[in-house]
This record gives C-alpha cells, sequence and structure tokens, in this order.
C-alpha cells in the first residue's frame, strides 16, 4: 500500500514563550506597526531548490465575502471600492466601512464555486513558481467540492505540461476535532486523492498537510500514527514549546505556520528559527531512517489590526518577504510553506486584487527563480 506523508502544521492562537517566540495569530502579538523595514538588510536572494507551497483557503463563497467586507460596503458599485485605507508606512488600516474586516477587494466579486475559479488560481501560482498548493480542507459537502475542483485544475495544468502539485492542509486548528472526526476525514482524503496524479509526493509518498497539531495531546497524535501507519506518515508542525522527540516521533518532520514573524522588530527570529530546526533533525531518524524534515515559513507581511488585533507588519514593497525567505533559509528548508494565497483577511495574500495587483506575485516569482523543484 502506498504511504501518504502528513505535514501537521500548526496555526497558534497563543503566545509562545520560547526565546522571545510570539504567537502566529496576531491579536497576541506585541504591535509591530512601529517598526522600520530600512533597518533591515534584504539583498538579492538565491533560489534554494526546494519546493515551496502556498497556504490555499478554501472558504471564499459569496457569504463569506459578504461576512468579512460587512452589510454597509456598497456591493453595487463597479467597480467595487477598496474597503480600507493604508497609510504611505503601510500600516495600521483604517476600514471605510464600519463592520469591515479587509483591507482590498477584487474588482467584482467571485465564488470559488465558479467554474474555472481555482484553476486560475493554480495558473497563477504555477507562474509565480510555486510548487503548489497546500489546500486547506476540513470533509463537508461545499468543501469536498471546492478540493475536487483543485485536482481537476492541477491536472488539467499538469497535463498541458504545466507542473503544479497539491499538498492536504487539513485543517484541524481552528477547534480540537475527536479522533473519530480525523480519522474519517483521512479515510475519505486517502481513498481519493492518495493515488491522484496531482497529489505531491515526498521520498516517493504524497504529502498530507494536519494543522494544528500543537492542540493535540501525545497520545492522540500516536493514535494517528497507529491508525494510519501503514497509509500515512505524519510530519508535525509544533512550537518551539510544544515540540519533544517524544511528539516527533509520531511525525515524519516539522513545520510552524509562523505568519506574524517580524523581521524588523524580532530580528532574532531566524536564529530562533533555525534552533528549532536543529531540534527537529536531532529527533531520532524516522522509521525509513531518514532525517526529520524541517520546513520553513515566509509571508509578504501581516495585517490583522481590522480583525481586531494589534499586529501590523508592512509589505514594504516587497522587502517583507524577501527579509523573511532570506532569515529562514539560514536553516536550509526541506520545504517552504507560503503564509499565504488568500488569507485576504490577516493580510498575508497575493492573489492579485485591486490593492496590488501582480506585484507581489512578481516579488514572489523573483524570489523563488527557477530553483522551486516542482
Amino acid at each position: 500500500m502506498r504511504r501518504i506523508v502528513i505535514v501537521i502544521v500548526v496555526v497558534s492562537v497563543a503566545v509562545v514563550g520560547w526565546a522571545g517566540i510570539s504567537a502566529l495569530r496576531a491579536d497576541n502579538d506585541t504591535p509591530s506597526s512601529g517598526a522600520s523595514p530600512s533597518s533591515v538588510p534584504t539583498g538579492s536572494t538565491t533560489p534554494s531548490n526546494a519546493p515551496a507551497f502556498a497556504f490555499y483557503y478554501l472558504w471564499w463563497s459569496m457569504k463569506h465575502w459578504h461576512d468579512k467586507l460587512g452589510p454597509n460596503y456598497p456591493y453595487a458599485a463597479h467597480p467595487l471600492p477598496l474597503p480600507a485605507s493604508l497609510p504611505a508606512a503601510g500600516c495600521p488600516p483604517t476600514s471605510l466601512y464600519e463592520g469591515n474586516q479587509l483591507t482590498d477587494a477584487p474588482a467584482d466579486l467571485w465564488s470559488q464555486d465558479d467554474p474555472g475559479q481555482i484553476e486560475s488560481d493554480e495558473r497563477q501560482a504555477a507562474a509565480a513558481g510555486l510548487t503548489g498548493f497546500a489546500v486547506n480542507w476540513v470533509g463537508g459537502l461545499t468543501y469536498d467540492a471546492r478540493l475536487a475542483a483543485a485536482f481537476r485544475g492541477a491536472n488539467d495544468l499538469r497535463n498541458q505540461g504545466i507542473p503544479f502539485s497539491l499538498v492536504l492542509s487539513y485543517k484541524s486548528s481552528a477547534t480540537v476535532l475527536p479522533l473519530s472526526t480525523i480519522a474519517a476525514d483521512l479515510t475519505y482524503y486517502r481513498d481519493h486523492y492518495a493515488s491522484d496524479p496531482a497529489q505531491y509526493e515526498l521520498n516517493g509518498e504524497p504529502v498530507v498537510i494536519l494543522q494544528g497539531s500543537w492542540k493535540y495531546d501525545d497520545a492522540t497524535l500516536t493514535a494517528i500514527d497507529a491508525q494510519f501507519g501503514d497509509t500515512f506518515r505524519i510530519i508535525g508542525d509544533e512550537t518551539p514549546d510544544s515540540y519533544t522527540p517524544d511528539r516527533g516521533a509520531s511525525m515524519y518532520g516539522v513545520s510552524y505556520y509562523w505568519s506574524t514573524q517580524d523581521p524588523y522588530s524580532n530580528p532574532e527570529s531566524f536564529g530562533q528559527l533555525q534552533d528549532f530546526a536543529n531540534a527537529v533533525r536531532a529527533t531520532a531518524p524516522n522509521p525509513d531512517d531518514s532525517t526529520k524534515q524541517w520546513w520553513a515559513p515566509f509571508t509578504p507581511g501581516y495585517d490583522g489590526v481590522l480583525l481586531g488585533g494589534s499586529t501590523c507588519i508592512p509589505r514594504a514593497d516587497g522587502d517583507t518577504m524577501r527579509a523573511l525567505y532570506n532569515g529562514n533559509a539560514s536553516a536550509h528548508p526541506d520545504a517552504w510553506t507560503f503564509i499565504s494565497w488568500n488569507e485576504i483577511a490577516e493580510g498575508t495574500y497575493v492573489d492579485p486584487m485591486q490593492r496590488y495587483g501582480a506585484q507581489y506575485l512578481d516579488v514572489l516569482r523573483q524570489i523563488l527563480g527557477t530553483g522551486s523543484s516542482r
């Protein structure tokens, strides 16, 4: 039986305490809107040859747009107006409509249920040099249909000679799920997609991402590994505080969903992540005698102010993305997780819309160059 590698990615909502690493979610972070981008050298980047996957969220329905833009946004306008203003420094934003949580919008609203919408995103991502998407999914008819569309689109690209692959970012982090739910969802995914040509393989085995392992106790992770050990290998994404060699025994490696990593107010974060990566790799080898993998994050910036948080990390015309890529490359990642394609509310998106157009796709393309193995 083919085996699937699971990457367990952590989306933290609490402040972690190891060597000053702050929380993933900005509403608990120290404010960083006063950081000075000019104080951190970025320079040019050197592609690392490691594959790079952008987190891709499947929740963009018309209802979700309305939930985020709020009841006072002028939906009948064409083109749609920007829902917030930004100062020249990029932070913090000011909402222009009561109830709005976004800083950007497309000229016309779309849904991921629109025919061709997901494939269009995949085509743009492939052109930017990404290996593929880490598709954020949890079982359910709506998400199941969008997941199927993502695989259809990826296979269409591959049939046209455009390399593009998918890994599953299993959404187990928003709430702690019962083991029975996790088992049912992973069984569904195994039965439908484990052998799909668009499924990314690591060392000959397909990759799945299970988000939020830090919320689960050791016994649950051990049970998941025991139940799916013949089908899945588990790569965990832990916080530096939560990860232990015992937890690592149930994982094939580790990633860290750090959307608020700030190269300006916390330049020490690069060394902190390198220490974390070293700790992961020092764990006893995997059953196939391979070293535990380290998947490193990078992001264009972050803005959680309109969500009620305080952290705003400016994009700085691409310097933030370059600084994070350069700094996190010191740990020699086995793969990159780019945060994100379309987390629009948290301001980490590169999906082209009205405010930036394709500007940050161009930066991403420059950073990845031809070095991202696809």
